[in-house]
């Protein structure tokens, strides 16, 4: 017997979506930031790096946080923030790249 297509407007929808968009008529107005989360020097503060070398990163308040997701299937810790569009991001100075040998 073939399986049944499975009507997409009966699937369910991912959780998420459904906490970030409870009212389809009204999108949200977010900002979407990708990286590996890790300690501030403020408690306040969360800080995301957004490189694996973990040498640049952005810190957002916790309070401004809607909803992370951590994408283990994809890149374990790798995690991804939802924030209200017009939450401060305060970008953390890149460092330089250390020289490298040349003998």
């Amino acid at each position: 017997m073939p399986e049944e297509a499975i009507d997409p407007a009966e699937a369910a929808l991912p959780s998420f979506v459904e906490m970030l968009v409870p009212d389809p008529g009204k999108l949200p107005e977010l900002q979407v930031l990708f990286g590996f989360p890790g300690r501030s020097f403020d408690d306040d503060l969360v800080r995301l790096y957004q490189s694996l070398a973990l040498d640049a990163y952005v810190e957002v308040r916790r309070q401004d946080v809607i909803h992370s997701q951590r994408l283990e299937r994809v890149l374990p810790e790798a995690t991804i923030m939802w924030l209200p569009r017009d939450a401060r991001v305060v970008h953390g100075p890149p460092r330089e790249p250390a020289p490298r040998d040349r003998g």
